[in-house]
């Protein structure tokens, strides 16, 4: 067993990051945490807010749409109207840059805190890093089997378990890169994009990635490949 103080998902790690930085400049005297280590988790907490709180939802809120566009300017139907691109989101400036690896510091920063002489059970409550049993803070990758249906569909059938969905990325022949499919609440999850050629069967590729509060966890699946019907 081990003691997890920070959260699985993104976040809550930022709501723990936000109360551990509020809360670290009233014991850093005591705990001998320099003011250039507090404003640096002050600036971290920032840095990751901007990002999880602000900028991620707002291009998530329009990757639907964005993706919805892609696939009718690549795929068609033909004969389909013209249509302007679908506007993109207004973003927040972003803070001070930090340098990567927000997280790996916070944990040094901890164990710091933990070894010094007056650190006590009461101080690690007041900023949270008094973390609860957990068995594995891991997270399993999804399972999936993919059905051929008439008409090129292709139907996912995935396991829910513990978490709140799945995002799903697709492949086809001669793409090397994945293309972003969606993301699904209830199993199941069905393709319905046209293939190049309708007359004949078109090979794809599958990989899903569990979803926490929207939030990925985890990782990918295993892929997973399939021939669609005419």
């Amino acid at each position: 067993m081990t003691k997890n103080y920070l959260p699985q998902t993104d976040p809550e790690r930022v709501t723990w990051l936000n109360n551990f930085a509020s809360k670290l400049p009233t014991h850093a005297t005591v705990l001998g945490v320099a003011a250039a280590d507090v404003a640096a988790v002050q600036h971290d907490a920032a840095m990751l807010d901007h990002l999880i709180g602000k900028r991620l939802p707002a291009l998530r809120s329009t990757q639907q749409q964005q993706t919805a566009y892609k696939n009718l300017v690549a795929d068609g139907p033909l004969g389909a109207p013209v249509a302007d691109p679908p506007a993109l989101p207004a973003l927040t400036a972003p803070p001070v840059t930090v340098p990567p690896g927000v997280l790996p510091r916070l944990r040094a920063l901890v164990q710091r805190i933990k070894n010094t002489a007056n650190y006590t059970e009461v101080i690690g409550v007041d900023l949270g890093i008094i973390g609860a049993d957990t068995s594995s803070g891991e997270t399993p990758k999804p399972t999936f089997k993919s059905v051929a249906q008439p008409g090129h569909e292709v139907r996912l059938d995935w396991v829910k378990g513990r978490l709140d969905g799945v995002m799903i990325q697709g492949r086809r022949p001669g793409e090397t890169t994945w293309t972003d499919l969606g993301v699904d609440h209830f199993s199941p999850f069905v393709d319905t994009r046209k293939p190049a050629d309708p007359a004949h069967p078109e090979a794809r590729e599958y990989r899903l990635r569990y979803l926490s509060r929207d939030e990925p966890t985890g990782d990918w699946s295993d892929v997973v490949a399939i021939s669609t019907h005419t």
